[in-house]
C-alpha cells in the first residue's frame, strides 16, 4: 500500500548530510540553535532512509525500494485497528458457510467455503491484514486476491505439516522407533522469522509435508471473499476503478483517509527521530559554589543519645 511521506527532501545516496555547525564560544546562541536544527534535520533524513530497504537478491540486488506499509509504524497502527473487527467479520462469514453446508438444498460444497473453514477466524484475519499491508503501492484487485488466497493455502499447509510432525513424534515415543528430527520445530528454532522463502526451503526437505496446490480460481475466490470483508471494515481500504486508456481497472488500495493517516504519522515520526533531542532552553555556564557554602551532612552516629 502507499507509504510515501510528505513529498520533501527524500534522501538518496547522492544527497550528503548537512555540515555540522560549530560554535565560536560558550555564549554563541546562534550556533546552538543551528545545532538544534541540524539534529532535527538529521532525524528527518534518517527516518526517510528507514522507509526504504535494499533488495538482497535477484536482478535488482542492491537497489533501494519502498518498504511495505506493514513494516512501518503507521501500518502497525492500522493493523491494531483492523484485526479485532475483521476477526468478528470473518467469524460471521464462517458461520454463514457452515449454515450453507448444513442446508439440505446444497448439492455441492463450494471450494471457497471449504477453504474458509480450514483456519480459525483470527488466523484468517491476521493473514488478510498483513497481506493488505505488504504492498507499497495500489495493485490490481484480482492479483491481490490470488496472492492472498495463496498465502491462506500456505498457512493451511504449514499447520498440517506441524500436526503431522507432532503426531509422528508421539508415535515414535510410543513404539520406541529410531529417533528422527522434527523438521518443523527445527525450522522454527533455526530461523528468527519464518517467511515464504524459509518455508519453501524447509518444506522441500520434509517427507511429511504434503504439497497441495489449490487451483487459481479457488485462490482468487478465497482472496476475494476476505478482501470484501476488509474493505467493509472501518474504511481503511477500498476497491477503486482506475482508467487506463480505454480500459477500466479495479485497484485495491488505501482510502483517502488511510493515506492521510499514513502521511500524518510519517510527518510526526520524522520530527520524533532526532539523533539528539533539541534543548528546551539555552544552556548556561556551570557555576561552582564556594566550598564554605557546601554543608556536609551530619553523621547520625555522632549524635547525642
Amino acid at each position: 500500500m502507499l507509504t510515501a511521506p510528505a513529498d520533501r527532501n527524500e534522501p538518496t545516496d547522492d544527497i550528503p548530510e548537512p555540515p555540522v555547525p560549530t560554535a565560536t564560544g560558550f555564549h554563541d546562541e546562534a550556533a546552538q540553535r543551528d545545532w538544534e536544527n541540524y539534529q532535527v534535520t538529521r532525524g528527518v533524513w534518517r527516518y526517510q532512509r528507514s522507509l526504504k530497504r535494499e533488495v538482497q537478491r535477484g536482478a535488482r540486488k542492491g537497489q533501494l525500494v519502498a518498504r511495505g506499509i506493514g513494516d512501518l509504524e503507521p501500518g502497525q497502527r492500522i493493523a491494531d485497528e483492523l484485526i479485532v473487527p475483521l476477526t468478528t467479520a470473518v467469524a460471521l462469514k464462517q458461520q454463514e458457510a457452515r449454515d450453507a453446508i448444513a442446508s439440505p438444498n446444497l448439492k455441492k460444497i463450494p471450494d471457497d467455503f471449504a477453504a474458509l473453514l480450514l483456519l480459525p477466524a483470527e488466523v484468517l484475519a491476521v493473514v488478510t491484514v498483513l497481506a493488505a499491508l505488504s504492498r507499497a503501492e495500489p495493485a490490481g484487485l484480482q492479483s491481490c486476491a490470488t496472492d492472498l488466497g495463496g498465502k491462506i493455502q500456505r498457512e493451511v499447509a504449514l499447520r498440517a505439516w506441524k500436526k503431522a510432525e507432532k503426531e509422528a513424534e508421539e508415535e515414535r515415543e510410543e513404539t520406541d522407533a529410531p529417533w528422527e528430527p522434527n523438521l518443523y520445530d527445527l525450522m522454527v528454532k533455526r530461523n528468527d522469522k519464518v517467511d515464504e522463502r524459509v518455508f519453501t526451503k524447509w518444506s522441500k526437505k520434509a517427507k511429511r509435508f504434503v504439497h497441495e496446490e489449490w487451483e487459481q480460481p479457488v485462490r482468487t475466490r478465497v482472496g476475494m471473499a476476505l478482501i470484501s470483508l476488509i474493505v467493509a471494515v472501518d474504511g481503511w481500504f477500498e476497491v477503486a476503478e482506475v482508467r487506463d486508456g480505454l480500459k477500466t481497472k479495479l485497484m485495491f488500495q488505501l482510502t483517502d483517509l488511510g493515506r492521510a493517516f499514513v502521511a500524518q504519522r510519517h510527518n510526526q515520526n520524522e520530527l520524533a527521530r532526532p539523533f539528539m533531542l533539541p534543548m528546551i532552553c539555552e544552556p548556561k555556564d556551570y557555576v561552582y559554589l564556594p566550598s564554605k557554602q557546601i554543608e556536609e551532612p551530619e553523621d547520625p552516629s555522632c549524635a547525642d543519645d
